[in-house]
């Protein structure tokens, strides 16, 4: 019984609130979408356009963590995130046709 009342206590109500606030959006985008939020299509979409924005996230870190920032170097993550994307959206037409 001590053990469970530990449990209680360490449970923080943020990540709750976080948790259920994330489930609000995602029933609300699922309804509506009429169901189609949670296509495997959608999901792989929204994995990729995620993964492209995590890499660019995690390359400015670097530069920032080595005192390497300056404007040249935010102009050229703008650049090559839009080339990233044209090409991402160019295998996406081919990819259906």
């Amino acid at each position: 019984m001590g053990g469970h009342k530990n449990f209680l206590k360490n449970i923080n109500i943020r990540t709750f609130v976080m948790i259920g606030t994330l489930l609000i959006i995602w029933f609300v985008f699922t309804a509506c979408t009429e169901g189609a939020f949670l296509t495997a299509r959608n999901i792989s979409n929204l994995f990729r356009q995620t993964a492209i924005i995590g890499i660019m996230g995690i390359s400015m870190v670097l530069v920032i963590v080595t005192c390497g920032i300056d404007l040249s170097c935010g102009a050229s993550c703008g650049m090559i995130l839009l080339a990233v994307v044209r090409f991402d959206l160019k295998s996406q037409k081919n990819s259906k046709s």
